[in-house]
């Protein structure tokens, strides 16, 4: 606007008004996003949600009311510090309202072809997308911090040791009735009976119980044989509950001990201990890793789901096309899950994992991961969906035809699309660069998902869709049927533009 002559003020509200509507929707999404995850009932999720809510809407308000004066403050030294690349011309009034060339010649090809542009670029997506099926959320066999760690260190010692199962015990807390306490002969037997069947089981490498500290003896009046304090340990001060520590063999994975938590906590303990009444819970390590694999899964459909509706929504009312909204979910699907599939390829199934400092494969994926990178991906996707097809919009209110409206919109934001999921890839890829595994499949899918929604699937998928659905963009509402464009909005003609277009409103397509 400052170009085309308008004073700062004037510029400013020009920008403002263009802007804002756009911003809005894309904070709106990317703020459903995060909101998502506050129905989750881990502390951290929430935290991650609620940090996110509070950068989105100071976001929006900086952009929306200061911002919008700063750059009318500003005015023409809004440029006084511009670098200037060796052998790029200045921009000139022609060049800012003519969109960038090369970005022209694609759109043709794009819209040319489209057919071939969805077979060529969504095919492989698809094919990328579909690996993600065999996702497997758990603890990765893989130290989860870097190996310079004192506690990495300490945890491999014990491993040469033979006992690094001490670090995750299983804690088995067996309560019984009033009317037979652990010490009492009913009690005594039952307590036995449990530390006998885990003992059995391949997986356990000690049992540490009253009856084991006595030597399995047939009576409880052994236990004044053990020394207070340890039997403080192992017998509640009521006296009506007992402790069962299981200790796990070396070599049993991080998540076969969760399967076996599982099993613990499914049996049969009345059965088994011959007490009616009997009640078993299992805590520790294992078991902590077990519940937060299980909330995560449980809520997981949730959050998507939330997500999903909560985007469509806030597109429905800010595009009011059920078409355009409905292809902008399908397609940030696709991002995300052609994501998680290459998450499953690099690091779970180890193909190219030694780029990111693992030896091996990790064979799992940490629960957190895949819900909190759909949480933060979707929203800021969504902005590079809203950005193409509002200007799309923009431009076929201006008399363009379908294919130049097209042409005319990804030309115009593939600059701005490109430099925004630039920063968010350097970003991510940042995470990935330290020896905190969880950080780096956090980092990595991050990354991925934006970098193929920015390039394959904006640049290409997404123009080839609006091509081939030619009006159906804007079913049901038709080409107005969303709010009418601000007052500072502007309709240029070709020469205005610096667009060279026939009297038909199209684009030289040679």
């Amino acid at each position: 606007a400052l170009a085309e002559g308008y004073d700062p003020g004037h510029a400013a509200d020009i920008a403002a008004g263009q802007a804002g509507r756009t911003l809005i929707i894309s904070a709106t999404t990317v703020a459903i996003g995060f909101s998502a995850l506050l129905i989750v009932p881990i502390s951290e999720l929430r935290s991650i949600g609620i940090a996110g809510l509070l950068v989105t809407v100071l976001s929006v308000i900086l952009c929306t009311f200061i911002l919008p004066w700063v750059l009318g403050l500003l005015g023409h030294r809004i440029n006084a510090a511009r670098v200037r690349l060796p052998g790029r011309r200045s921009k000139t009034r022609d060049s800012l309202c003519m969109a960038s060339e090369r970005w022209v010649r694609w759109g043709n090809i794009i819209t040319r072809r489209p057919w071939t542009a969805l077979l060529v670029a969504g095919v492989p997506l698809l094919i990328l997308a579909f690996q993600a099926r065999r996702i497997s959320p758990g603890i990765p066999d893989h130290d989860s911090f870097p190996a310079a760690a004192e506690s990495v260190r300490a945890l491999h010692t014990l491993q040469r040791m033979g006992r690094s199962g001490i670090v995750q015990s299983l804690r088995v807390v067996l309560e019984l009735p009033p009317q037979s306490p652990p010490l009492s002969p009913a009690g005594w037997l039952a307590v036995s009976s449990l530390t006998r069947r885990l003992q059995s089981d391949p997986r356990a490498e000690e049992v540490l119980s009253l009856p084991t500290l006595t030597g399995m003896s047939d009576t409880a009046d052994a236990v004044d044989d053990v020394p207070e304090s340890i039997r403080k340990s192992f017998l509640r001060s009521d006296g009506q509950a007992t402790l069962i520590e299981l200790l796990p063999a070396a070599t049993l994975s991080p998540n076969q001990q969760i399967r076996w938590v599982r099993e613990v906590r499914s049996s049969d303990v009345a059965a088994i201990t011959g007490v009616p009444g009997a009640v078993l819970r299992v805590g520790g390590v294992p078991a902590l890793d077990a519940d937060y694999d299980s909330v995560v899964n449980e809520q997981l459909p949730r959050v998507v789901l939330g997500v999903v509706l909560g985007s469509l929504l806030a597109l429905l009312v800010g595009l009011r096309s059920l078409f355009a909204a409905v292809k902008a979910i399908l397609l940030n699907l696709l991002s995300v899950g052609a994501s998680f599939g290459a998450l499953v390829v690099v690091f779970q199934e180890g193909h190219g994992s030694k780029l990111f400092g693992l030896g091996a494969a990790t064979g799992s994926v940490y629960p957190i991961v895949p819900i909190l990178s759909f949480a933060i991906v979707f929203g800021l996707s969504m902005d590079y969906e809203v950005f193409l097809v509002a200007r799309v919009l923009e431009e076929r209110r201006c008399g363009l035809s379908e294919r130049s409206a097209v042409i005319e919109g990804l030309a115009r934001t593939a600059g701005l699309i490109t430099s925004a999921a630039a920063i968010m890839i350097a970003v991510f890829a940042a995470f990935t660069m330290g020896g905190f595994l969880v950080v780096q499949m956090l980092g990595f899918t991050l990354a991925v998902a934006v970098f193929i929604d920015a390039t394959v699937v904006r640049m290409v998928v997404g123009p080839a869709l609006l091509q081939l659905a030619g009006d159906w963009n804007w079913w049901p509402f038709g080409l107005y049927g969303a709010p009418a464009k601000s007052e500072t909005s502007q309709c240029h003609d070709g020469e205005d533009r610096g667009c060279s277009r026939d009297t038909t409103g199209h684009l030289p397509t040679a």
